[in-house]
């Protein structure tokens, strides 16, 4: 069974790898905005080595991002593929910080992920509760 650590590394390599792809980034290129080498952000997305908060703070300036969204790791796979539908309806038109903001979310229960999302979204548009 993974440790702790383990498991914590593995959640941030991901919220870093989800990060990257939204904005198109290969792992080269953010590599090259970091002044790391590539098969370092291949080890941090798979979780190989650790990463420091300096470096957390780093990844997080170059992706456009809180740290504290990286540090809050990832959402589950529904709460993903919801935060992409809705990232991906042009009408819509979801901000890359709004998405941020919806990633952070913890969907309980029963309750749909995207109408979930879209309702945070419409609350902080201004809005109906």
């Amino acid at each position: 069974m993974p440790t702790i650590e383990t498991q914590i590394s593995a959640s941030i390599g991901k919220a870093i790898q989800f990060w990257r792809k939204i904005e198109g980034l290969t792992q080269k290129d953010l590599a090259e905005r970091l002044n790391v080498m590539r098969s370092y952000i291949a080890k941090v997305e798979r979780a190989h080595v650790g990463i420091s908060h300096g470096r957390i703070k780093e990844f997080a300036e170059v992706l456009g991002i809180s740290p504290y969204t990286i540090l809050n790791g990832m959402p589950g796979d529904k709460e993903i593929k919801a935060l992409l539908n809705i990232y991906s309806d042009i009408p819509f038109k979801l901000t890359k910080e709004e998405m941020e903001i919806i990633f952070r979310q913890e969907v309980v229960g029963g309750v749909d992920p995207e109408k979930f999302f879209r309702h945070i979204v419409d609350v902080s548009r201004g809005g109906g509760i």
